[in-house]
């Protein structure tokens, strides 16, 4: 199923018809902190302007360099079942696109997609196939000539509650197979992904195993050119499926890293401790958060103890409680201002 990005995955509140971001450099000037010029913030490709459907679904997603031409744009087309049926992807020059096709069965199985260049003609073609439970069967992949590229099917075997799938390559030799073990619950517990060479000879395995509530408890990978483990990792998990410790190894069996994770009542990551092989304490990051799990301190410790960098968020917020203004603190200095501009649908959509 295609992912959809939409108000939820945003956390964004009441029904939204766009909004536009906007980052600044933050300038303190007489105990006052102002915008200054366009500058991007960190993790920001540019101004952002987000059109939303009535049912919060994007439709059309577009972001802009500083001096206000166009980077990027996304669009989106939706069937009557919110189930999305084209995307549009554009880079700089608007008539420079690849368009994405998809289709369903009565069922809403994501059955096929495909990918056209910007001169029309088609790239590529996936196909799924599903049993009556709406399990995923067969996965193929096409070039434009119908030539087939991948192939994934999937066997089960009901008396030992596996599942393998494998994967095949255009010459139809096997190139990946997956074993998937199943208590008689249904709960997954074990998965065995085994890679191997175009000659059919073993190149890599990795083996998983899992709770009862679907976490990854334990994992290895072996290298099979010469039969040896070259990593290994376990974790571990609170009663709200939280991973509360992290151990990674060496080949030997030794430890390597440990991470020791707190959270809050939201199950929101709150403080990580990172262990070197010896105990000793490598680093330490702490967040806070606000009542709406915006950030408000992030804060990163030395092994001695003593503060490295420290990231505070102030906001300002709407009356649908969407930050509208955020100031950014590095190490107690403001850098930027990130400006929020929201349409509702009780509102005339304005037209840039």
């Amino acid at each position: 199923m295609p992912d959809i990005l939409n108000l939820s995955k945003m956390k964004l509140y009441g029904k939204i018809k766009s909004f536009r971001e906007t980052s600044f450099e933050a300038l303190a000037e007489n105990n006052k902190i102002k915008k200054g010029c366009k500058k991007l913030a960190q993790n920001i490709l540019g101004d952002t302007h987000i059109i939303f459907d009535e049912t919060g679904n994007v439709i059309d997603e577009s972001v802009y360099e500083l001096d206000g031409t166009l980077s990027e744009k996304d669009t989106n087309k939706y069937d009557n079942k919110g189930n999305l049926i084209e995307g549009n992807t554009y880079r700089r020059d608007i008539s420079w696109n690849y368009r994405w096709i998809f289709k369903y069965d009565n069922k809403g199985n994501h059955i096929q997609t495909n990918l056209y260049k910007p001169d029309g003609s088609l790239e590529n073609k996936w196909k799924w196939k599903y049993d009556n439970n709406g399990g995923k069967i067969e996965e193929t992949e096409y070039r434009a000539d119908g030539s087939l590229t991948d192939k994934w099917t999937r066997e089960h075997e009901e008396k030992e509650n596996v599942v393998v799938y494998n994967k095949y390559n255009l010459d139809k030799c096997l190139v990946e197979k997956q074993i998937t073990k199943y208590d008689n619950k249904g709960n997954k517990i074990k998965n065995e992904d085994t890679f191997y060479k175009s000659d059919g000879s073993l190149e890599d395995k990795w083996v998983t195993k899992y709770d009862k509530n679907g976490n990854t408890i334990e994992w290895n990978r072996d290298c099979q050119l010469d039969n040896r483990l070259t990593a290994k990792g376990t974790n571990k998990y609170d009663e709200e499926g939280n991973e509360i410790e992290s151990k990674r190894h060496y080949p030997n069996g030794s430890l390597e890293i440990l991470e020791i994770h707190s959270y809050n009542n939201n199950g929101k990551k709150i403080e990580t401790n990172f262990y070197e092989s010896n105990g000793s304490l490598r680093e330490k990051r702490i967040v806070k958060y606000d009542k709406n799990e915006n950030e408000l301190i992030g804060e990163r410790y030395k092994s001695d103890g003593s503060l490295e960098e420290k990231m505070m968020y102030m906001y300002d917020f709407d009356k649908n409680n969407n930050w509208i203004r955020k100031i950014i603190y590095e190490n107690n200095k403001p850098t930027y201002i990130i400006e929020r501009e929201f349409i509702y649908y009780e509102q005339p959509l304005v037209l840039v």
